[in-house]
């Protein structure tokens, strides 16, 4: 059990100086239906705030550890790598609200490890406007969401709460 945890992520210190405000780099090109319609609600309501091409991996990571948010749309369900890449650079979570799913370890907290919006994105460009504005207001929750990652994905502590848990 102890490989499964042996891993070591790269992570960016959340207060580390970043230039660009907001990244959302995500995909639309899907056959299903269910999979592609909050995505493309996301990209329509980003049209004149980023760009949301998608670009090769180094420059999405690069991009990752020098923007202050990043939104993670759902996907295939409602967690997605994307909340795990942004945990580790550093960035802020923005995402769908979570309040309906339960996780182990509780990965989403709202206003305390991610902000949400609205799953119709009602509330997508509100919530943008008051966390670029307040940034240094929301920085720790990045500073949260990455703390409780490593807590929990890292060292003996984390393998001991998984076997315990499984």
């Amino acid at each position: 059990i102890l490989r499964f945890f042996s891993f070591k992520p790269h992570f960016t210190d959340p207060t580390k100086y970043r230039n660009k405000e907001l990244s959302a780099r995500f995909s639309t090109n899907y056959s299903r239906e269910t999979i592609k319609w909050q995505r493309n609600l996301v990209k329509n309501k980003l049209i004149n705030l980023c760009d949301t091409s998608n670009i090769n991996r180094f420059k999405y990571y690069k991009e990752l550890t020098t923007s202050k948010y990043a939104i993670a749309p759902f996907g295939w369900g409602e967690i997605t790598y994307r909340d795990f890449e942004i945990f580790t650079s550093g960035a802020i979570l923005i995402k769908p609200n979570m309040d309906h799913i339960s996780t182990w370890p509780n990965f989403y907290k709202e206003n305390e490890t991610y902000l949400s919006f609205d799953w119709n994105c009602d509330n997508l460009l509100n919530v943008l406007d008051d966390s670029l504005i307040n940034y240094k207001k929301f920085i720790e929750i990045a500073i949260n969401a990455q703390t409780f990652y490593k807590k929990n994905i890292l060292g003996s502590v984390a393998s001991i709460n998984f076997a315990e848990r499984l």
